[in-house]
């Protein structure tokens, strides 16, 4: 299935209706998309149930200028631990 178009449109508003617009991820305000819990890779049968969504940032967030929908992309919740928008400057570590 394809993600997109008016149906995402309005999964995306009913998510938003529902749990507000702190981001689940950063916990700042100003979330404005929708954010899979199961994501719709593993999880396609639940793509536009609005319990599976919660309050996301796909823009940088006001806050801590993280694009948190982008950063966690399909991980697990545990692996998308909140950071601050300074990573972008971290460099690698040397081995």
């Amino acid at each position: 299935m394809s993600w997109g178009g008016r149906a995402a449109q309005r999964w995306v508003a009913a998510v938003l209706d529902r749990y507000g617009t702190t981001c689940h991820l950063c916990q700042h305000e100003g979330a404005e998309s929708g954010d899979h819990v199961q994501p719709r890779s593993t999880h396609p049968w639940l793509a536009l149930d609005v319990t599976n969504g919660r309050p996301v940032h796909h823009k940088p967030c006001p806050v801590c200028g993280v694009r948190c929908n982008i950063r966690r992309k399909a991980k697990p919740l545990t692996a998308a631990a909140p950071v601050d928008g300074l990573g972008f400057f971290e460099t690698p570590a040397s081995s």
